[in-house]
């Protein structure tokens, strides 16, 4: 047998080396526990090496409106979700025309209500004012229904229409 620090002959069986005094076992236990430590320290590098796992990325959510092939030009994901003028510049003009002044109307028909309110509770009741409070309470609710009705068409002619647009040729497609 040979010593395992100075490669010395060894006779006997010795457990004590001759030539450099080690203690063959003692010597042996603290080699493999080194070689142990050693290798739990490359094990920790490698670890620490290892980028930490990246938390996983969400799905990706589906377009809002996807784009569409064009039937007229055959161009694949040419069209896109847009909004264009149900009706023509001039309808439209009409349209703000008539909506812009319904708003004024509501707001005075709420006025005349509360102007009405407010003269019935300060004057004496008597036949007259009675009467002309209810005409004038008349009034405004036929302001108010008027103006409502005038604003909602005038709203009919401004708003808008959803399609897809060919960004290629420009067609024109409803979306249903």
């Amino acid at each position: 047998m040979r010593c395992p620090k100075c490669s010395s002959e060894i006779k006997g069986g010795s457990a004590e080396c001759p030539r450099c005094g080690v203690i063959i076992e003692k010597y042996l236990a603290a080699r493999r526990r080194k070689a142990a430590e050693a290798k739990r320290e490359r094990e920790n590098e490698k670890r620490k090496e290892r980028p930490a796992p990246s938390p996983p990325l969400p799905p990706k959510k589906p377009p809002r409106h996807p784009r569409v092939d064009c039937p007229a030009c055959k161009t694949s994901q040419s069209m896109v979700a847009t909004q264009i003028p149900r009706f023509s510049a001039p309808v439209r003009l009409v349209g703000y025309i008539i909506a812009l002044p319904s708003v004024v109307g509501m707001a005075s028909a709420a006025l005349l209500v509360i102007v009405t309110t407010a003269n019935v509770s300060s004057v004496a009741h008597n036949g007259a004012a009675a009467g002309g409070s209810g005409l004038s309470y008349a009034v405004a609710v036929m302001v108010a229904v008027a103006s409502l009705v005038s604003g909602l068409l005038g709203w009919l002619l401004i708003m808008k229409k959803k399609v897809f647009k060919c960004e290629t040729c420009g067609f024109i497609m409803g979306r249903a």
